[in-house]
C-alpha cells in the first residue's frame, strides 16, 4: 500500500515559487528575442543606407564619360620619389593626358582609345601599341595604372573586373582593392554637381602613386 502524503504548506510554497520563476524567465526571453533596439539590425539599416547612396553615386558617376581634369601628381618606385603635373582630356573612349615631370622624364604624354595607344616621350620617336601600361613599361621601365584611371580617378571601380568596395557613411569609396592596386581615397570635394575624389592614393609593389588636388572641370555624359 503506497501512501501518499499531502503536501505541507511549505511544500506549496516551494512549488508555486518555482511555477513563477520559470513563467517570469520565459517573459524575458520573449521580451529579448522581439527587442526593436538590438544593434545588429540599426548596422543593417545603416550598412544598407550606405550601399543605397554608393549605387545612386556610381550610376551618376560612371554616365560621365566627357571630362577635363589636373591634379598635382608623386610617383615613387625603385627607391626614388618624382613629382609633377597631369592634365587629362577625355571624350568618350578617347584620351589625352600630358604628364609634366613625373619619373625624371619631363613632359610625356599618354593618348589614345579603345582600340590603340600612343607614347610620346621628348627626344624621341611616338610609340605606338595596345595599352598605355604596356608603352609605359617598355620605354620607361615602370608601371602605372594609366588605363584604369579612367575609372578610379573618379572613385569607382571598373564594374567588369573583380574588386573590393570599401565604403564611407556617405556611400563614396574610401578603400578599393582591383588588379592588385590597392587604391585609398583619402578627400571628396562637390565638383560639377558631384561628390569626387581630390586626393588619392595607389599603391601595388613597391609602387605608389598620388594624385592631389585633383580638379575636374566640363564633365558631361555622351556629348561629343
Amino acid at each position: 500500500m503506497i501512501s501518499i502524503t499531502p503536501p505541507t504548506s511549505l511544500t506549496r510554497l516551494l512549488y508555486c515559487s518555482r511555477r513563477l520563476v520559470l513563467f517570469t524567465a520565459s517573459l524575458l526571453l520573449l521580451s529579448a528575442c522581439g527587442s526593436p533596439h538590438n544593434t545588429k539590425p540599426v548596422q543593417n539599416n545603416a550598412e544598407q543606407r550606405s550601399a543605397t547612396a554608393w549605387q545612386s553615386h556610381f550610376d551618376r558617376v560612371v554616365a560621365i564619360d566627357h571630362w577635363y581634369a589636373r591634379a598635382k601628381i608623386a610617383v615613387i618606385a625603385k627607391g626614388e620619389g618624382f613629382g609633377g603635373h597631369l592634365s587629362w582630356q577625355q571624350r568618350g573612349d578617347s584620351y589625352e593626358i600630358d604628364f609634366v615631370g613625373p619619373l625624371g622624364i619631363g613632359l610625356m604624354q599618354v593618348s589614345g582609345n579603345a582600340e590603340q595607344s600612343t607614347l610620346t616621350l621628348p627626344d624621341r620617336p611616338t610609340y605606338n601599341g595596345d595599352s598605355p601600361e604596356q608603352l609605359l613599361h617598355a620605354h620607361t621601365g615602370y608601371q602605372l595604372p594609366i588605363s584604369q584611371l579612367y575609372f578610379w580617378a573618379r572613385g569607382i571601380a571598373n564594374p567588369e573586373l573583380p574588386h573590393q568596395l570599401e565604403l564611407n557613411r556617405a556611400g563614396q569609396l574610401k578603400g578599393l582593392q582591383q588588379l592588385g592596386w590597392d587604391i585609398e581615397y583619402l578627400n571628396y570635394r562637390k565638383q560639377q554637381g558631384l561628390m569626387l575624389p581630390t586626393k588619392i592614393v595607389m599603391i601595388k609593389d613597391g609602387i605608389k602613386f598620388k594624385l592631389v588636388r585633383l580638379d575636374w572641370q566640363a564633365m558631361s555624359a555622351g556629348s561629343s
